[in-house]
């Protein structure tokens, strides 16, 4: 996590629609060219700075599901990168 080259990039908002509240993902049906393009640094550094606790977990799956139960609007988009809901954590 530490050693990701990861970038914010900054868009005008204009050509973005909404494509889903819940999980607020907007698109553009059009190529745009970012305002800027920002490194961010290190990830783990910002989270602490920020006071947001970050969990390492060996399956999503128990939590994923304690989201569903609970009635929160949430999106999981790469869901589909998760251990199979059948696999028995190491």
């Amino acid at each position: 996590m530490r050693d990701c080259a990861l970038y914010a990039y900054r868009f005008d908002a204009a050509p973005f629609a909404l494509h889903n509240a819940e999980a607020g993902y907007y698109c553009a049906r059009e190529s745009i060219t970012p305002l800027s393009v920002k490194p961010i640094g290190d990830v783990l550094a910002l989270h602490t700075a920020a006071n947001i606790e970050l969990r390492v977990v060996p399956n999503l799956w128990p939590l994923i599901d304690a989201i569903v139960a609970s009635g929160l609007g949430f999106s999981v988009i790469r869901a589909m990168n998760a251990l199979p809901r059948t696999a028995t954590p190491a």
